[in-house]
């Protein structure tokens, strides 16, 4: 008699954050850029894609939600960048990370 094993499925988890951003002066154009790394310089191990946002949204201090999606259990490093405009200052951010562990269910 066979017996039918269950399929193996690779577990995911999802990142999520809140992203706020001051002071951007009211005429800011642009977009910030908020990306996952697995390395701590967020030069390599990119986790999918950028999530983009536009730099009025945080006029007044706004902020943001993001989701990023891994398959592993590590360390993970945010990368918050602006290219900067004629009024607002540039800046880039990989300061923030957050740990993941993935537990097997009993």
């Amino acid at each position: 008699m066979h017996c039918p094993t269950a399929p193996h499925s690779t577990p995911v988890v999802q990142i999520k954050d809140t992203l706020t951003v001051s002071g951007f002066t009211a005429d800011v154009t642009g977009s910030v850029l908020v990306g996952l790394y697995t390395s701590a310089d967020c030069l390599t191990g990119q986790i999918g894609s950028n999530l983009t946002f536009a730099a009025s949204l945080f006029v007044g201090g706004g902020s943001q939600e993001t989701s990023f999606v891994a398959a592993t259990a590590g360390t993970y490093y945010f990368k918050i960048s602006y290219a900067g405009d004629a009024n607002n200052t540039l800046f880039s951010s990989c300061a923030e990370n957050v740990g993941v562990t993935i537990v097997s269910l009993p």
